[in-house]
């Protein structure tokens, strides 16, 4: 019975948003005030859902070019990306991002990685390469 009140208060937990995020600012980092322009900056610049046919390299390149623009005296470039980062996903990335283990995400470097091991896992790297690699060009008929 224990086990099921646990779990039943997990799932109320998730649903009220008391889950606690994935990423972790670095200790050193103030924090900043985030515009509501910066944000829009990010939603309506470029955002990603995990469809197929989004590639997750340019969304990391235009996500990172986006935030470039914020500078802040207190808070690292790598900080500015961490915190934003959940604005860019929706869909079905931003349900994945949630759903990541909470405190598991200290560094950019480390949050690039866990998305591009989901995104374009090394199967799909190795596949699109094949294709390139065994790339024929169709007979026209000439």
């Amino acid at each position: 019975m224990a086990d099921e009140d646990r779990s039943i208060r997990a799932r109320l937990n998730r649903r009220t948003g008391a889950r606690a995020s994935c990423v972790v600012i670095p200790a050193g980092d103030a924090t900043m005030e985030i515009t509501l322009a910066f944000i829009n900056m990010i939603t309506n610049g470029y955002t990603f859902s995990g469809a197929s046919n989004e590639d997750p390299h340019e969304h990391l390149r235009r996500f990172a070019s986006i935030c470039d623009t914020m500078k802040s005296p207190t808070m690292s470039d790598d900080a500015i990306r961490l915190r934003m980062f959940s604005f860019s996903l929706i869909g079905n990335a931003s349900h994945w991002f949630q759903n990541l283990t909470p405190r598991s995400i200290t560094t950019w470097a480390q949050l690039e990685k866990v998305f591009l091991d989901k995104y374009f896992p090394p199967a799909l790297a190795m596949k699109r390469q094949e294709e390139i690699v065994t790339f024929k060009q169709a007979d026209d008929g000439v």
